[in-house]
């Protein structure tokens, strides 16, 4: 099955697809409400426009525009003015309110900010100059265009719409990621348990084989055994005395092989009891003068069944020692509930071709090997609730960590 043909793939497709949707979806309103707050702002200034065109009156002062400004700041009117056209004549606008902007506009431009938008001017019709009797400046022929600046209201409100609709697609977009995520874990658990009943399932099966053919081997070998040694005493010559050794040599080879694939098989409780774990690997070690015990963290009891963890421990450190001449470290730690053995040795390493299978049973990367030892210690250890883990060290060699669980209803 390909990629995209497997349930993750398949979940990964659908996420991908709802994201882009929605981020396309979600881009098209966001833009779309900008634009529609664009076109309510330039309305709004047409409406102030058309507004100070009417209260305006024939000859505009400076109180007018103060009286226009009242007028339409309910509107969002804060500032106007009228002003000279650019040249040697031109005089300084009157003006009514606080300008926060003092750029420059040509007429029907728009300058816009989220707080304030400034107008562009809009012609004014020239009138005839006032009679002097009137008593205040005239107006009418100095000024051509007015100029405002109002509060978007409008723009407010659509700038919030649309940032509830960016913020509302990306709490959506995250709910689809961490979806894709419980989701990934969610079916590679399935998939490992399902990987895990498989394998039961297949050591099972072959359980049941090896179980009937060790019963069957084992007496008949060991009648072989038995008569190839009697060859050896009673060989008058050495070439059968040799031929005989080698009879016996091969017939132990694999009654070793029956007994460790018995013990394999073997099931039942284990019998807990509280023993020293500091004592326990001095008894695997057994005077070995390359294994190097490190038990200053260990602790002085520990509930664990004491045959089968030291024939554990035995494989581990049995397979340090094959693995290179070097120095064998075995240390003894606990970390709250857990008993932890470290064996380090300074091999080659694990093979990479063989590291997803080192614990399947009859998997090895020695010639004479029968691949059974690290199968019966991740029994054992899984027996004790724990596990075993195997990493290559840095600076060489392999590290295998064996845990047992304390039971907490002890």
């Amino acid at each position: 099955m390909n990629a995209f043909g497997s349930p993750r793939g398949i979940l990964v497709a659908v996420v991908v697809l709802a994201s882009t949707a929605l981020v396309f979806v979600v881009g098209a309103q966001y833009r779309a409400t900008q634009a529609a707050a664009e076109s309510v702002i330039r309305g709004q200034a047409d409406a102030l426009f058309s507004a100070i065109r009417l209260r305006l009156p024939d000859e505009p002062t400076a109180e007018s525009l103060e009286e226009v400004l009242a007028d339409q700041h309910a509107d969002g009117l804060r500032y106007v003015a009228l002003e000279s056209r650019p040249g040697p004549a031109r005089q300084a606008p009157v003006e009514a309110g606080t300008a926060l902007m003092r750029q420059h506009l040509r007429p029907g431009d728009l300058l816009i900010r989220s707080d304030r938008v400034r107008g562009s001017a809009r012609p004014l019709p020239l009138r005839p100059p006032p009679p002097p009797h009137l008593g205040h400046p005239p107006i009418g022929p100095r000024f051509d265009h007015v100029v405002i600046e109002f509060e978007p209201l409008a723009w407010t409100e659509l700038a919030i719409a649309a940032q509830r609709q960016l913020i509302g697609g990306v709490f959506v977009l995250f709910a689809l990621l961490l979806t894709l995520l419980v989701g990934w874990r969610a079916l590679g658990r399935a998939k490992a348990q399902s990987l895990m009943l498989e394998k039961q399932k297949r050591l099972a099966m072959l359980g049941e084989m090896s179980a009937t053919l060790a019963h069957e081997i084992r007496n008949p070998l060991t009648s072989l055994k038995g008569h190839a040694q009697l060859l050896v005493e009673d060989a008058s010559e050495e070439r059968d005395r040799s031929r005989a050794r080698r009879i016996v040599t091969e017939a132990i080879r694999l009654e070793a092989l029956t007994s460790d694939l018995l013990t394999f098989l073997r099931s039942g409780d284990i019998a807990i009891a509280d023993r020293d774990p500091v004592a326990l690997v001095e008894d695997v070690r057994d005077g070995e003068p390359r294994v190097k015990l490190v038990t200053n963290d260990a602790p002085g009891s520990w509930p664990f069944d004491a045959p089968r963890l030291r024939q554990a421990l035995a494989n581990l450190m049995e397979n340090a020692l094959q693995a290179g001449e070097g120095e064998v470290s075995i240390s003894v730690t606990t970390t709250r509930d857990v008993l932890r053995f470290q064996v380090d040795d300074r091999g080659h390493g694990i093979d990479e071709s063989i590291r997803e299978r080192l614990f399947d049973p009859f998997v090895t990367s020695r010639t004479r090997g029968t691949g059974l030892g690290l199968a019966v210690a991740l029994r054992i250890a899984e027996a004790h609730g724990g596990t075993i883990t195997a990493e290559n060290r840095d600076g060489g060699g392999a590290r295998f960590v064996l845990t047992a669980r304390r039971n907490r209803d002890e």
